[in-house]
């Protein structure tokens, strides 16, 4: 768990989460917060106004006869709005009329002042209601003696109906002034909760992304540790696979070299014993001669077989490269089979290294003609097609035999070097060509054909604009 910690990953997955949660509950903190402050105004508000407006809606009938209150606009305001002055925290008490004036207020001397450029009280005139709040400064400056706590202004309308059929119905603001201290205590304790909730929520998001995080974590790395085992693994059979080659390799060129050195040998203590004998001896040297041209024909191959390492594209006419190769065969093969070949009338412009394919197809040509022997056709055909991968256009080079065809274990065994069904092959021709289709991200495909005999195909990619 520490080394955990202390990796750069969840650390800074832990910093970069810490910073983001802490914003979006800031936030959403900030929001709520302003959100729920309003919302509580707005009930304040609204609770005071229905009762405003209960108050304005209600008739007010002396039971003294000789009550003459009512028979004024400032007696019937204090009778509807007076009892307003006994709810718990209430100030001060304002009547606008419609003029902005102050018709009646539970301070008779702030009667008859008109309010102006009051955004609040033309907003109630028209029907809305608002709330302002005051510090403890700004309430006493506005003429009243000073508070203990700030004060909050409500601003709502009201509508008083006519005393008397076809007189008009009174209308007016009521500015209510009380103690901010209760609402204020119920916005904070609202707002501490709600800034709680979104702490503990922000916490438990950070703690469900940190134990997500810290378990994917934790499971690439032993992924990671568990590839890194397996290809250390795959390295070391990889290299155990390439050391068992060599040996074979090594093993097989040594049986190929030691065969020839041993007659040589055997040969030369024969010449030793019979060197009274001229003849006889003439007839042992040339047996040695013919050991140490085998051995120096086995080793111009091997050579031949590292020189295919050097590869080099130039832009090739594929007819042309055939038909040089085919006339080049028919001049050195001691069978001289007969050939058909097949090709396109426009040249075909690849991009390849012509020695190394001219090498392929001549091994392919020579193994053909070793199948067929004295009889049959070598069928050699240059046709566009695609691979068995299907990695695109490209062009098959196929040659025909008729020979005896493949059995299932050559087939199985056919590119592997030192692999050979002849007596006097060595078993790298084949070897050779597939290691060269690889160097030019080709491909050489090998089967029986339905009528008998072999059919060895080799497919180069199409890199230059050829016709269709």
């Amino acid at each position: 768990m520490h080394r955990l910690l202390n990796s750069s990953p969840l650390r800074t997955f832990t910093v970069m989460s810490l910073v983001l949660i802490t914003l979006m509950v800031l936030g959403t903190g900030f929001v709520l917060s302003s959100f729920f402050r309003q919302a509580i105004l707005d009930r304040e508000a609204l609770i005071i106004r229905d009762f405003v407006q209960a108050i304005a809606s209600q008739e007010h009938v002396s039971k003294d006869p000789g009550d003459t209150t009512m028979l004024t606009k400032e007696g019937r305001l204090t009778r509807r709005f007076l009892m307003l002055t006994n709810l718990s925290e209430v100030i001060r008490i304002k009547v606008y009329n419609r003029q902005g004036e102050i018709a009646w207020s539970d301070e008779p001397s702030f009667i008859g002042t008109k309010v102006d450029n009051n955004l609040q009280f033309h907003a109630a005139i028209m029907g809305g209601t608002d709330v302002v709040f005051y510090s403890q400064e700004e309430y006493s400056d506005a003429g009243s003696n000073a508070v203990a706590n700030p004060v909050v202004e409500f601003y709502v309308p009201f509508s008083i109906r006519p005393t008397a059929p076809g007189k008009p119905s009174y209308q007016g603001v009521l500015g209510l002034y009380r103690s901010a201290a209760t609402l204020n205590e119920q916005i904070r304790r609202g707002m501490a909760l709600q800034w709680l909730v979104a702490g503990l929520g922000g916490l438990l998001l950070y703690a469900a992304l940190f134990g997500l995080f810290r378990a994917v974590y934790w499971r690439q790395c032993q992924a990671e540790s568990q590839l890194s085992k397996l290809s250390t693994e795959h390295e070391r059979i990889v290299q155990m696979e390439k050391l068992s080659a060599m040996g074979q390799m090594i093993g097989e060129i040594a049986h190929q070299i030691n065969n020839p050195l041993v007659g040589v040998m055997n040969l030369a203590q024969l010449a030793q014993r019979e060197a009274k004998d001229p003849e006889r001896t003439c007839e042992i040297l040339g047996q040695i001669h013919q050991a140490g041209s085998d051995c120096r024909t086995f080793v111009q191959r091997m050579l031949e077989f590292t020189k295919i390492s050097h590869f080099e594209r130039v832009p090739t006419d594929m007819c042309e490269l055939v038909r040089e190769t085919l006339f080049l065969f028919q001049q050195s093969t001691k069978y001289h089979p007969e050939t058909m070949i097949q090709l396109p009338q426009d040249p075909i412009i690849l991009s390849v290294d012509p020695t190394l394919i001219r090498h392929a197809l001549f091994n392919l040509l020579n193994n053909a003609a070793q199948a067929s022997e004295w009889n049959g056709v070598i069928a050699v055909r240059l046709m566009q097609g695609k691979n068995e991968r299907g990695d695109g256009p490209g062009w098959s080079l196929v040659v025909e035999d008729q020979g005896s065809g493949l059995s299932k274990e050559a087939l199985g065994k056919l590119f592997v070097p030192f692999f050979t069904t002849r007596s006097e092959g060595i078993g790298l021709g084949l070897s050779v060509v597939q290691h060269i289709m690889v160097q030019h991200a080709g491909q050489i495909i090998a089967e029986n054909r339905p009528e008998g005999g072999a059919r060895f195909t080799i497919w180069l990619p199409d890199t230059e604009p050829n016709a269709q």
